[in-house]
């Protein structure tokens, strides 16, 4: 994030989306709560809370050195639901008295937020599927809907990047994040890539451009590497 944010140019305002998800688990028992599937899980709820609440204070802290304003977005995910209105709340007694920090309301799933002429939707697509999102947007928030030109749906769950898709009046999109696959999704046979994205968006003229940061990169710094060698490792084959 500290890459990401350093490339970027100041800007007025900066968001900090979190799709959902971010601890992906919110019990000691390391089970989703509706479905009880098991989760991995690599440390104790308390040190993942603990690890999770510092990258936020970092991310936000780290904005405020090149942007103005900073809003927090915590959508909802279905693996750490409980979790995500926790570091809502936290956050927003924490940065209470900072007019500089804006913590969203995240008691609904759909988190509208409206700048200027632009107008996004974010929601972690657990439960409204990304061909209903558009609907939403303008039967829900009808007047912002209609007073703006641009609108986006910024979408999490699946774990990768989907092209984007555009319908009815607004474009959906979902997004890479840099953790490495699950268990589930390991023996299920899904991949993709492991970046982080950053979007400009304009009050008046929408999406104005991006910067990525890959786990490739963040990997070769950390380990002081040339550029590009984490991403010429050859894993393990048997060779006969």
């Amino acid at each position: 994030m500290a890459s990401l944010i350093d490339r970027t140019r100041p800007c007025e305002r900066c968001v900090i989306n979190d799709l959902g998800d971010g601890t992906h688990f919110e019990n000691e028992a390391a089970v989703t709560s509706h479905s009880g599937h098991a989760l991995d899980a690599a440390a104790p709820l308390y040190e993942v809370i603990d690890v999770y609440y510092t990258l936020m204070r970092y991310m936000i802290e780290t904005a405020l050195k090149r942007h103005w304003f900073v809003d927090v977005i915590i959508n909802q995910g279905n693996h750490s639901r409980a979790n995500d209105f926790a570091t809502a709340t936290h956050l927003r007694h924490f940065y209470a008295d900072n007019p500089r920090v804006t913590v969203l309301d995240n008691s609904s799933v759909f988190i509208p937020c409206r700048m200027g002429n632009t107008f996004v939707l974010c929601h972690h697509t657990d439960k409204c599927k990304p061909g209903a999102l558009a609907g939403v947007m303008a039967n829900d928030f009808a007047q912002d809907w209609g007073e703006t030109f641009y609108h986006y749906m910024d979408g999490g769950h699946v774990h990768h990047g989907q092209a984007k898709k555009e319908a009815n009046g607004a474009i959906y999109e979902s997004w890479n994040q840099m953790a490495p696959s699950d268990k589930y999704a390991h023996d299920g046979g899904w991949r993709s890539r492991q970046f982080i994205s950053m979007v400009y968006r304009s009050k008046t003229y929408g999406e104005k451009g991006r910067e990525t940061v890959t786990a490739e990169e963040v990997k070769d710094k950390l380990d002081r590497l040339a550029p590009g060698s984490t991403a010429k490792r050859r894993r393990k084959v048997h060779t006969v």
